[in-house]
């Protein structure tokens, strides 16, 4: 790599399309250090991130960088040399004039005095942050009334579900409504009455994974939902005119002639089809016409078969469009609906705060807003671009375009700069709305402005032979032109990662009826016997230690079993537990961010500070309280208006339930007056916390009452070490929910880790075992495909008994969505192989279905 092209030059731009473990974070620290050497201000120096984790480790390194520049001789010689070298570069080939670069003690103590104010964020906070300064010009209307009013709280999982439910509800309730909801029913049980209310219901959620894709389409092109093109349409009489000569010919063939001659007489169609003239696909059939028959009459049958074809397709397809508009404006309508149930609440989405911020920057009259958003910062480091949305893209590029045309360019300053780190291979979050050819419009984006897209596959993780596998794999089955991966080297030219490991590839695992254990079980069986050897040392599996340069024996947190989908993962924990093989299932809910725990925690929120009102929101929907969403609704609706509305809500709901009320109101008295363990013991008595969460059925109801207990322990514990009051408990309490993660911690440093492979992206495990390879890795939405291109959109596929069988449009878009899906599968396995640094065991168990799988073609690697 030529130093005018070393992505660390802080006076240029780049997009560093960086392979797994090659070191996405070292370059960006780095990166943040080189660009406060060169003359940037770090306050100037907008860093984003996707995950609240992500943003603070990244901040963790950059301090931990400047610390250790500030604390070594040799490193400040090193790096002042290199912006040196960077900074001649660039003067050599601009004709601006840009100021030496500071040294490196300059360079750490800016940094080391700036940490609480460096600008390191995630995108959801980010916008979060742009939409509360400027929620007038984030609104939908123009005369600010569709705002996000603030304060707002952002919806949970279950919070989700909840409005997803009382919006449906809603929908078939409302009289405003009725008219086009009654209309897209009517249409609906003419063309898809087999899917039932049920269905109907789902193909509409199904349509909120693309919730801003339809949104900004809608922008652009005002339509989102895709039809289909029917050509001439024909009619019944029309299609009998065009065959009847042929028709007439192949009946006189038929042993049917007398019912099949007065079908033809009177036009009706559907007797063709009860006589089995036709089958399915309007074809003549080959039981009622055969041999040499047939073949006297071929040119009549292509004849009928070619136009009954068309017109069944064109039937087909006229019914698709019309059940997809009918959908379509069923989940408009139930949108809206869950907006106003969102902002009766307080709620907002991050798809709410990304369609504000695009508005923000899309609005003719935000110009003001936008210039000083833009002019608050000269740089942007932006971390795993590849899991970007077209929406927050075409945000990122508005951003992106100022500055690198330089608009806020001081003389003799640092020109503005942008950074951008990631990588295609891993763009698994297609759920999320994820779209991996942001990166190929970013190269775009910078080639305009005549900067850089640097490759990077020299990894720091694993080793040549799971590399090599890797390397194999994919350009043999995948991509022939796949990067070749390597192993980096230290400064004396040795690996990073020692040349030590394996790959095995376990044979497929089938039932075993002498210990009646089925094909998945077996599988279990095997990884647990085998991680039970391997952490005994009967099958030695030595790991280096990146940090002492030395091999070590294997450990239990040395481990993963990686997964696409917990479907079968109870069996995998069985199997470790009958070896005695310590594990961790980290997709467990945390302690915190349990229900129950959750519940508490509002309440506890509200008795402090009653105008809080998505608080009691959630107190009186929760199983202590019960109270059903209609009679909340109804007390929102009636006290809009009013001054103390936390407690014209209580009145409201008191006139209903007035003992259950009564009691809240005591306690809003009894929070300043009890110390906080006093005052949950009498909670709990009054309100039958602990019996009413015992009513959850089966293991779900054990862990919420061993939580609650867990949770009185940690009120007690806090008021002994000091938190004598509810106002010094609730902050405590909180910070704990910040740093909990999960339910339990026993066992979770020294244990296997069990996981999806999205949850192990980022991660690194010197042995990895991927298991159910021969599962299929995707599979075809029923109903809904996504069209990118000049026109983009969403079309209605249905099923496959509802397609026409020959359809160019349809058959292209269908083909198109199971490439995107495998694609996405093959990024899948992609990180799942290269979180392995030196054991990589793959299994598999035997599948009867025969949809594509990639275990197959392990064998052959």
């Amino acid at each position: 790599m030529t130093r005018s092209l070393n992505p660390q030059n802080p006076y240029d731009s780049f997009a560093v399309q960086a392979s797994a473990g090659t070191g996405k974070t070292y370059q960006l620290s780095r990166r943040f250090l080189n660009l406060v050497g060169a003359g940037a201000d770090p306050q100037e120096i907008l860093t984003i991130t996707f995950t609240v984790k992500a943003a603070g480790e990244m901040k963790e390194r950059i301090i931990k960088e400047a610390a250790r520049l500030l604390a070594d001789l040799t490193r400040q010689a090193q790096f002042e040399a290199e912006l040196a070298t960077h900074f001649q570069l660039f003067r050599t080939s601009q004709e601006w004039a840009v100021k030496p670069p500071r040294s490196a003690w300059e360079t750490a103590h800016r940094i080391l005095s700036s940490t609480q104010t460096l600008r390191i964020s995630t995108i959801d906070a980010l916008f979060y942050e742009w939409t509360a300064k400027f929620p007038w010009e984030s609104s939908a209307k123009a005369d600010g009334k569709d705002q996000l009013t603030l304060p707002f709280k952002l919806l949970d999982a279950i919070q989700t579900q909840e409005i997803n439910r009382s919006a449906w509800d809603r929908l078939f309730s409302l009289p405003q409504h009725s008219p086009s909801t009654l209309n897209s029913c009517r249409i609906l049980l003419e063309h898809n009455a087999s899917q039932g209310i049920l269905g109907w219901e789902q193909n509409v959620f199904d349509l909120f994974r693309y919730c801003t894709f339809l949104w900004q389409t809608e922008q652009l092109h005002g339509e989102a939902l895709l039809s289909y093109d029917l050509g001439a349409q024909y009619t019944v009489d029309q299609v009998f005119g065009l065959i009847t000569n042929e028709l007439y010919a192949i009946i006189g063939e038929t042993s049917r002639r007398e019912p099949l001659l007065d079908a033809l007489t009177r036009r009706d169609l559907q007797a063709f089809f009860r006589e089995r003239f036709f089958n399915q696909e309007g074809e003549v059939s080959g039981n009622l016409i055969r041999g040499r028959k047939r073949e006297k009459l071929l040119p009549q049958i292509t004849k009928v078969d070619d136009v009954m074809g068309q017109f069944l397709a064109q039937k087909k397809l006229d019914s698709l469009n019309k059940t997809g508009q009918a959908l379509c404006q069923l989940y408009k309508t139930w949108i809206s609906e869950r907006e106003v149930l969102k902002r009766k609440m307080g709620f907002v989405e991050f798809h709410d705060l990304a369609m504000g911020t695009y508005r923000l920057f899309h609005n003719p009259e935000s110009i003001g807003a936008t210039w000083q958003i833009q002019r608050s910062f000269q740089h942007i480091l932006i971390d795993e671009f590849q899991d970007t949305s077209f929406l927050q893209w075409s945000i990122f590029r508005r951003l992106m375009e100022e500055v690198l045309s330089g608009q806020f360019h001081e003389q003799g300053g640092l020109p503005g700069t942008v950074f951008l780190v990631g990588d295609k291979k891993q763009s698994i979050y297609g759920f999320r709305e994820a779209e991996p050819a942001v990166l190929d419009h970013t190269s775009v984006l910078l080639s305009q402005f005549e900067k850089h897209s640097i490759p990077l596959h020299e990894s720091y993780r694993s080793s040549s032979v799971i590399l090599d596998f890797v390397n194999r794999f994919f350009t043999r089955h995948i991509d022939k032109n796949f990067p070749v991966h390597i192993t980096a080297k230290d400064e004396s030219g040795a690996p990073v990662i020692p040349d030590c490991g394996n790959v095995l590839v376990h044979e497929e695992c089938k039932a075993n009826e002498k210990e009646n254990r089925s094909a998945i079980e077996e599988e279990a069986e095997f990884i647990g016997s085998f991680l039970r050897q391997a952490l005994n040392g009967e099958r030695p599996h030595p790991v280096f230690d990146k940090l002492t340069r030395q091999f070590r024996p294997l450990q239990a947190s040395d481990c993963a079993i990686l997964y696409r989908t917990s479907l079968h993962v109870e069996c995998f924990e069985q199997a470790l537990r009958a070896h005695n093989v310590p594990y961790y299932r980290e997709e467990r809910k945390g302690f915190f961010k349990r229900q129950e725990i959750l519940d508490c925690l509002a309440l506890f929120r509200f008795l402090l500070t009653p105008s809080d009102i998505v608080s009691l929101l959630s107190i009186l929907k929760s199983p202590m309280l019960g109270v059903n969403d209609s009679l909340i609704l109804s007390a929102l609706d009636a006290t809009q208006k009013e001054e103390r509305r936390e407690l014209a809500i209580l009145d409201y709901i008191g006139n209903d339930l007035p003992e259950l009320m009564n009691k809240l109101k005591h306690f809003m008295l009894q929070a300043f007056a009890l110390p906080p363990y006093k005052l949950w013991e009498e909670i709990e008595n009054s309100f039958s916390v602990r019996e009413t969460y015992a009513t959850i059925a089966g293991l779900e109801g054990d862990i919420a009452l061993n939580n609650l207990q867990r949770f009185k322990d940690i009120v007690i514990s806090l008021c002994n070490d000091g938190s004598v009051s509810l106002a010094l408990l609730l902050p405590e309490l909180e910070t704990l929910a910040e740093k909990d993660e999960e339910a339990s911690q026993v066992g979770r440093l020294e244990a296997v880790k069990l996981m999806t492979i999205h949850k192990a992206k980022g991660l690194e495990f010197p042995l990895l075992v991927l298991v159910e390879t021969s599962d299929p890795w995707y599979r075809t939405d029923r109903y809904w495909s996504k069209v990118q291109g000049e026109r983009p959109g969403i079309a209605f596929v249905g099923t496959r008994e509802k397609r026409p069988g020959k359809h160019v449009q349809l058959n292209a878009l269908l083909e198109a969505n199971r490439r995107s899906l495998r694609e996405e599968a093959e990024r899948l396995l992609y990180v799942a192989l290269t979180r392995a640094s030196q054991y990589l065991v793959i299994t598999a168990h035997e599948n009867k279905t025969r949809a594509e799988n990639f275990y197959t073609l392990f064998g052959n690697t």
